[in-house]
Formats: structure tokens, C-alpha cells, sequence
């Protein structure tokens, strides 16, 4: 940075340099011009009308006026006689700048190259009282040629101002730069920084609040990583579970259709093991239907529409009552009439699940209570009198995979994918779903739409 600060400096030296030295030059040879304008309109009265227009008195009118160029023009612009090139007379300088404006207005004046002696002249011609037209001329330097004179003192100019621009910008550039280094320094330092400096005040915020968003960042990874951590271990669990659940079914299903097919059993003993082999079938397409059916909600793009809780809780109760019945387990169902956006399927998958469950681990003889509220905030409230779940469970029971209660899978018929599917449609909808749970007292489980 301060080698580039340096050449920034020195770029822009330079180029000022450049600049005023062309200004300069500019002005300087522009007061040059009206200079020899001047000289060469006090020179033109020198002239002599009565000496007559000839190359004898063309020679000694310009040795008079120092070596200035004479030339006698006709009124129709041939040259009558010329101090310094008598191979020009009687050709035209009719088409002369100078000689123009000489016949249009009374005079003319022009700096530019002679076509004849090759070099730059500034020209001034005066028209007479008969037509006839009288011109002066001297060597002048062009814009380039002053500028060639003044180069090597800009030169020596450039070379010591570059001298002195470098050591006050190393100067500069260190006193500039040494607060902010030493800010950059503490950065690295300390949690916090500040500065008495209120111009690096807005970079000592800047770099505070860097260290803050990378610190939040580095804690949300790291909770990322346990969470994926956590994940990963309730999916090795499930393919273990998996695993044993389908073995279990295909082992039992094999082992009867074998005795089956040994033709050595009674009709009584075919027609128990035939009922044996279509449960386990059932079991392994429930298996595999949860699957799926957790799968589709992440491709699920069904547009929205009203969908009806109320019934939806109704539905749900009708159908799970029966299984309620066969434990004595009383359904208690409060429900008002709330509507949301959403679709059949979701709502229906999170009244079922949670209803489901509040039976499912339940005790016998227990109780479940479905509670749906609307107004302002509607909510569905599912609670049970069961087995309830433990603190070390509780953070994990949405997630993907995990079953609370491991030595009841077989009875329970329990894949670990239900409340899972569950925190799914709720986070896809924007619903707030929340968990309150005690060993043996009951587990409360609330969706707020």
C-alpha cells in the first residue's frame, strides 16, 4: 500500500508538471505571437512609398529593418520583389493567408512554414493606397520549438521535484499509515479495539463487527457440524433399526413359506403361518410407505389452498378410535372451527401423527385430550397421560430417525419418521411447533398456524 501510494503521488507530480510546462508554453507563445505582430507593424511604417517597388529597394528596406524579409505584392498578388529569394517574383501569393486578409480588410497577419524557404515566419502585409500590397516577415518559433528550449529545464525541474515529492510522501505515507497499522495490529489482538483517530473510528467498527459476525459465524458452524453430527448418528440408529425391522419380517416370511412349501403341515397350521406371513408383509409395506412418505415432502408442490383442522381432527379421531378403544384410552376432543392455508395432506399428516402418538405411547386406561383454538393466533393442542419422554430425549425427537422408546418397536410399529415429517410440513408452513414432555406424567405437543 505505501509503495502504491508513492507511485500514486509520483504519477500525479509528474503529470502537474507536464500540465503547467504545456500551459506554460501556451500562454508564453501566444504573447510571443501578438509580440512579433507588434514589431512587425511599427517595421511595415519604415516603408518608403516613393523608393518605388523594386528588388534594389526590397534589399535595403530589409537591411534597415535587421534582416527582416521584404516582399513587394501587385494588387493582383504577383511578386514583384523579394529581399531574400528573388526566384519567387512574378509567381502568385494570391491564396496567402496573410495576403487575403491584406486585399479583403487592409492587413493580415499569419505564423506558419514558408513554402519557399521552408522554415516558420509570422507574415504581416499591409495593402497601399494603389492595391498594391507591401509584406514584412521574421523567424519565429513554433509551439514545439519552445517547448524543446524549456525541456531540459523541466527536466532538471522533474528530477528535483521528484527527489523532494518522495521524501515528504515516505514521510507522509508512514505518519498516515502507522495508526492504521497499529489498528489492523490490536485487531489481532484483542476481542475489541478503538482508536483516538475519529477519521479510522468507522474502520475500527467495521473490524469490530467483522470479529462479531465471523465469531457468530464460527458458533453457528459449529452447532451446524453437532447438529449434522447428531443427524447422522439418529440415521446410522435407523438403518440399524431398519435393518432389524426388515430382517426380522423377511426372516419370519421365508422360514413359513419354506415350511409352507415342504407340503407337511395341517390346513390349520398353513392357514396360521399364511396370516403370519401377510402381517409381516403389512409390516415391511408400512416400512417402506413411511419412507416415501417423508421423502415427498421436501418435492411437495401442491398449491395452497383452504384447508379445514377442524375436520381434519375429526377424521383423525374417527379413524384412531378404534385402536384407542382396545386400551381403554378415552379421546377428549375440544375443536372450533379454524381454517388454513395449506394442503390436505400436510394438515392431515400432522393431526394424525400427534394423535397417533399420544395413544400410541400411551398407558392403558390413559387419556388424550385434542384441543383446537381460533381467533387471532389458532393452535392445536395434543396432550396425553403416558409414558412421557426424558430430558436427554427431548431435544432429539424431531429428529429424522429417532424412536424414544427402542424396546417397543415391534409393537409399536415405530420408524422415528413421524414427528420428523411433522417438523417438516410445520417449518415449511411457518407454523411454531413445540414440545412439553415429564417421565410418566404425559407429553403436551403444540402447533401454533
Amino acid at each position: 500500500m505505501k509503495r502504491r501510494i508513492l507511485w500514486i503521488t509520483f504519477a500525479i507530480t509528474i503529470l502537474s508538471i507536464v500540465a503547467i510546462v504545456v500551459l506554460c508554453n501556451s500562454i508564453y507563445y501566444s504573447h510571443n505571437v501578438e509580440d512579433v505582430k507588434k514589431h512587425l507593424e511599427v517595421y511595415i511604417k519604415s516603408y518608403d512609398s516613393t523608393q518605388g517597388f523594386t528588388q534594389q529597394y526590397a534589399e535595403t528596406l530589409s537591411q534597415q529593418l535587421n534582416g527582416a524579409r521584404v516582399t513587394f505584392i501587385a494588387s493582383d498578388g504577383t511578386v514583384v520583389a523579394d529581399s531574400h529569394d528573388q526566384s519567387i517574383i512574378d509567381t502568385t501569393h494570391i491564396n496567402r493567408p496573410e495576403v487575403v486578409d491584406a486585399i479583403e480588410s487592409g492587413s493580415g497577419f499569419s505564423v506558419r512554414t514558408s513554402d519557399t524557404v521552408n522554415e516558420n515566419l509570422a507574415y504581416y502585409c499591409e495593402k497601399q493606397s494603389d492595391g498594391s500590397l507591401v509584406r514584412i516577415s521574421l523567424l519565429f518559433d513554433n509551439s514545439t520549438g519552445l517547448f524543446l528550449q524549456v525541456l531540459p529545464t523541466m527536466l532538471w525541474f522533474v528530477l528535483i521535484d521528484v527527489a523532494i515529492v518522495l521524501t515528504f510522501s515516505m514521510l507522509m505515507v508512514h505518519f498516515l499509515l502507522k495508526p492504521v497499522e497499529q489498528l489492523t495490529h490490536d485487531a489481532t489482538l484483542y476481542p475489541h479495539i478503538d482508536t483516538v483517530y475519529p477519521e479510522l473510528q468507522p474502520m475500527a467498527e467495521i473490524l469490530n463487527n467483522m470479529k462479531l459476525d465471523i465469531s457468530l459465524k464460527m458458533e453457528q458452524l459449529k452447532s451446524e457440524k453437532q447438529l449434522a453430527e447428531s443427524a447422522q448418528q439418529s440415521k446410522d440408529e435407523f438403518i440399524s433399526n431398519v435393518t432389524h425391522e426388515m430382517n426380522t419380517p423377511l426372516t419370519s416370511i421365508k422360514g413359513y413359506a419354506e415350511l409352507i412349501g415342504q407340503g407337511k403341515l395341517s390346513d390349520e397350521q398353513v392357514e396360521k403361518f399364511t396370516k403370519q406371513i401377510v402381517t409381516q408383509s403389512d409390516r415391511l409395506s408400512n416400512l417402506i410407505s413411511c419412507i416415501i412418505n417423508y421423502s415427498k415432502l421436501d418435492s411437495d408442490n401442491q398449491p395452497y389452498e383452504k384447508v379445514s383442522v377442524t375436520s381434519a381432527v375429526n377424521d383423525a379421531v374417527s379413524t384412531l378410535q378404534p385402536s384407542a378403544q382396545a386400551r381403554n384410552i378415552t379421546i377428549s376432543v375440544v375443536a372450533e372451527d379454524v381454517t388454513v392455508s395449506s394442503t390436505p395432506d400436510r394438515v392431515m399428516q400432522v393431526v394424525n401423527n400427534l394423535i397417533r402418538n399420544a395413544i400410541k405411547y400411551n398407558k392403558d386406561n390413559g387419556n388424550v385430550t385434542v384441543k383446537l383454538v381460533g381467533g387471532f393466533k389458532p393452535s392445536l393442542t395434543v396432550s396425553d397421560s403416558g409414558v412421557g419422554i426424558s430430558e436427554e430425549n427431548l431435544p432429539r425427537i424431531f429428529d429424522r430417525f429417532f424412536t424414544v422408546d427402542r424396546s417397543h418397536n415391534s409393537k409399536n410399529a415405530g420408524f422415528g419418521l413421524g414427528l420428523a415429517s411433522v417438523k417438516r410440513i410445520c417449518y415449511k408452513q411457518g407454523w411454531k411447533l413445540s414440545v412439553d414432555s415429564k417421565v410418566d406424567v404425559g407429553t403436551t405437543f403444540v402447533v401454533e398456524f
